[in-house]
């Protein structure tokens, strides 16, 4: 609750009443004035899952993200016991590592961890990587089912030449939540992206110490796919914005990075609905930056053994998310990024159809 208080993305604001006539319910505000303000103890009572009747079944569960904990969650409430297999030192996937401090302070994430990792018929596994420390196939053997929720961690390049002096912008975010969210000044930083993990890159170079910060977004702040108090309050924090830009190079100079951009316009609505940008011919310009961040998306790394697409996420049976045999899939790695809400959606309705699957 505290957790979804702070990173709701309020998709129900779109078809709220009230907002026809001014402002929608405000209603992540109230789901974390409610969670603040009522002892979590309370939720433990109402989330209590302990008394479910053992069926002996065990369900190996690779990934301790928004998606494997809720999997975990729902599995005990049906009885079925799980092991999750979590590669890095604690749990809460994107919420933790991807997350800045400022929006999710670990503190409130740790209790709502520790509820899924204290349940009865629970056992997690930290440090411990799939394919090096155990594989998919000894899974496969040793549980009644196995469900893959590994997360989408690869960030996208940017694609232009010199492309890998630019740092992914969910790899610089989890360096610095490794780090304690501490690190050194960025210095003149540019972050390539529109959405929210960009807003995200932004704010914490500004926390760093960063006094000039852009963001270099191709299109206009009308087709920016963060959310609208993102891109607000990275403006009164500082943050510039550079619109109907896009970089077309990146090379060393001096110690520094020179960053060479194009302008862009509009031209006609791609498959997302929004104007597709086109480069204007001759508008080239150029910066002397100290920090490239790529945020402008992010692909799944999914184990061995498992088949994807041509995007990297797993491919399953949309009904049932089942991937193959007795594995299944929930969260980003199956979906492609989303948000944390859609996570455990789409986690729930996994556990559901494992539990049907473990019925036969």
């Amino acid at each position: 609750p505290e957790t979804c208080g702070r990173i709701c993305p309020e998709t129900c604001a779109n078809s709220c009443a009230l907002g026809h006539r001014g402002d929608a319910i405000a209603i992540s505000w109230l789901k974390r004035y409610i969670a603040d303000r009522i002892p979590f103890d309370s939720y433990k009572q109402i989330l209590k899952a302990d008394g479910a009747t053992v069926t002996g079944k065990k369900v190996a569960i690779v990934g301790a993200g928004p998606a494997g904990l809720a999997i975990a969650y729902y599995l005990r409430v049906a009885g079925v016991e799980s092991t999750i297999f979590e590669m890095m030192p604690a749990g809460g996937g994107m919420m933790r590592y991807g997350i800045p401090e400022y929006r999710m302070p670990k503190t409130l994430l740790d209790q709502e961890v520790g509820f899924v990792e204290n349940l009865d018929g629970v056992t997690v596994k930290y440090n411990t990587t799939i394919g090096k420390d155990i594989t998919m196939a000894q899974l496969k053997k040793e549980y009644d089912a196995v469900v893959v929720t590994v997360g989408s961690w690869k960030a996208t390049g940017l694609g232009v030449k010199g492309d890998e002096l630019a740092r992914g912008g969910i790899v610089f975010l989890e360096q610095i939540a490794l780090a304690g969210w501490k690190g050194a000044d960025p210095g003149r930083t540019v972050v390539v992206g529109g959405g929210n993990t960009a807003m995200d890159c932004v704010r914490t170079s500004v926390r760093l110490g960063s006094t000039d910060v852009t963001c270099l977004y191709r299109r206009t702040r009308n087709e920016m796919p963060a959310q609208d108090i993102e891109i607000t309050e990275a403006m009164e924090e500082g943050v510039n914005f550079r619109f109907l830009s896009a970089p077309v190079g990146l090379e060393k100079k001096d110690g520094r990075i020179l960053l060479t951009l194009i302008d862009m316009e509009l031209g006609e609505p791609d498959k997302s609905g929004r104007r597709r940008p086109q480069p204007i011919e001759g508008s080239e310009s150029t910066m002397e930056v100290d920090t490239v961040i790529a945020a402008i998306g992010q692909s799944t790394v999914a184990p061995d053994g498992v088949s994807v697409n041509k995007w990297g996420n797993l491919t399953y049976d949309p009904e049932t998310n089942l991937v193959e045999d007795n594995v299944f899939t929930a969260g980003d790695c199956a979906t492609g990024p989303a948000t944390v809400i859609e996570a455990v959606g789409h986690a729930k309705r996994t556990a559901e159809s494992i539990t049907q699957f473990l019925a036969k």
